[in-house]
């Protein structure tokens, strides 16, 4: 048997019991030593407020949700598989759950480097937040750039735009604590949106040249708009958070007048940019930041805040409903 973890209703997550899943030819079972919840779609989820709720082409947003995308394990067991062994520890898409299952040939996942080791869940968040650094890379002028919000998303993304872009990176939040593990990881422009006021901050900091690229990393919907009020003309502002509610905007000023682009970064886009260089991006990004990691390129201290058992995730949940000054990177351990 194994546990897995559901949300069964707005504010619920129940521990089940189900058998181990059968292996398809081709696939491996892993069992699972850790999980990292995301703070930012699983609590959308958690709390009923993801808009695919409210949409019917969104069909998996329904409860009961099965949630979780950044899982490490040990392969315990393979169907005809070649590519990987028994014993090796890999991080994929996985769910919050004792077990998974993983075919090596068609999706998409990467060998634990042996420097590291619950750090390595970070890498699928890296791996989310350097779309941005990747379609900034395939035709987006230079200039400074201002991240919103100081996440685990934020915060990856503002360190990856700091190794790629030579201008100046500033990220901006409410929280003065995740400013301080900003701060941390390199982050050296900070701002406190809570007491100061943004517009001023960005042309003291850019000495008046202001911003010619914004990432919007909260997902809050009333950002969008923000983010493209404090872009340079002939900017652009990346949506790289997904939006938990509707978007008004003031088209005809912030975009057609502005020239801005206003780009969805959601990292299923990668695959669609028809990269002739890559074959497959997505792999070879995540890759690349489990690299970055173990050779202390992208930094993660202080990233986790707690280890908590399969147990007390509705506990963690709230925690980060309700405290996210003082919660943030959550790993459940299932051995």
């Amino acid at each position: 048997m194994q546990k897995k973890l559901y949300f069964t209703a707005p504010g619920k997550a129940e521990l089940k019991n189900e058998l181990i899943p059968d292996l398809e030819i081709g696939e491996c079972l892993i069992k699972n030593t850790a999980s990292l919840i995301s703070p930012g779609t699983e609590l959308a989820l958690f709390t009923g407020k993801h808009v695919g709720f409210t949409d019917p082409e969104i069909s998996w947003a329904r409860y009961p949700i099965a949630p979780g995308y950044a899982v490490m394990g040990e392969i315990v067991r393979c169907n005809n598989g070649k590519v990987l062994q028994e014993g090796e520890k890999i991080l994929y898409y996985g769910l919050h759950s004792s077990y998974g299952t993983i075919n090596p040939d068609t999706e998409i996942w990467a060998k634990v480097p042996e420097n590291l080791s619950e750090e390595s869940l970070f890498g699928r968040f890296a791996q989310i937040s350097s779309t941005v650094p990747f379609l900034i890379e395939r035709g987006t002028k230079e200039g400074n750039m201002l991240v919103f919000g100081a996440g685990l998303i934020g915060n990856f993304c503002a360190q990856l735009l700091k190794t790629k872009r030579d201008k100046k990176v500033i990220i901006a939040d409410l929280s003065e604590k995740r400013l301080a593990l900003a701060s941390k990881c390199g982050i050296q422009y900070r701002i406190n949106t809570s007491r100061e006021n943004i517009a001023e901050s960005i042309q003291s900091i850019t000495e008046n040249e202001g911003i010619d690229i914004v990432v919007e990393a909260t997902g809050v919907p009333e950002l969008v708009s923000q983010s493209l009020h404090l872009v340079n003309p002939m900017g652009f502002v990346y949506l790289l958070g997904s939006s938990r509610g509707e978007v008004c905007i003031n088209a005809y000023k912030m975009i057609h007048r502005k020239g801005t682009s206003l780009i969805g970064a959601h990292e299923s886009v990668i695959n669609r940019t028809g990269s002739s260089d890559l074959n497959n991006p997505v792999q070879d990004q995540l890759n690349e930041m489990l690299s970055s990691l173990s050779k202390g390129v992208l930094k993660t201290d202080g990233m986790i805040t707690n280890r908590i058992s399969p147990e007390q995730a509705q506990e963690y949940y709230n925690h980060l409903l309700n405290d996210p000054d003082n919660y943030l990177g959550i790993i459940i351990h299932w051995e």
